[in-house]
């Protein structure tokens, strides 16, 4: 089965999260997130892939919402505060978007499920 872990991170107001392209296309957008590795936890491989992604580092990952999508593949979702600087060498456009904005990419059913976990409307 595989894994995937991912973060959901807000600005100071909530009003906006961040976000990181698809490698392929910018307009597609999700949650910095990545493949689990073997002998990694969810909370390790959700941290891990933030810093690749962004360069900003995990401070206080707060469980939010797992989804088996039923074709083998289970993926787990964090809240974090963060700090540092978003600095990366990743392909990836890294953004600050409105959470609508994540409703309209290639993880959009999964990303709707997080939001309507954390009891947001979008």
């Amino acid at each position: 089965m595989g894994r995937a872990a991912c973060v959901i991170v807000f600005n100071e107001d909530r009003t906006k999260v961040l976000s990181v392209s698809r490698k392929g296309d910018p307009t597609d957008v999700g949650f910095p997130g990545g493949k689990v590795e073997d002998g990694e936890t969810f909370e390790r491989a959700a941290a891990r892939e933030l810093e690749e992604e962004t360069g900003l580092v995990a401070d206080e990952l707060k469980f939010v919402y797992m989804d088996d999508d039923g074709l083998g593949f289970v993926t787990a979702c964090f809240e974090a505060r963060v700090f540092g600087e978003i600095d990366t060498d990743e392909e990836g456009v890294v953004r600050w978007v409105v959470p609508k904005t994540l409703l309209r990419g290639s993880f959009a059913n999964y990303n709707e499920r997080v939001f309507a976990a954390l009891g947001l409307r979008v």
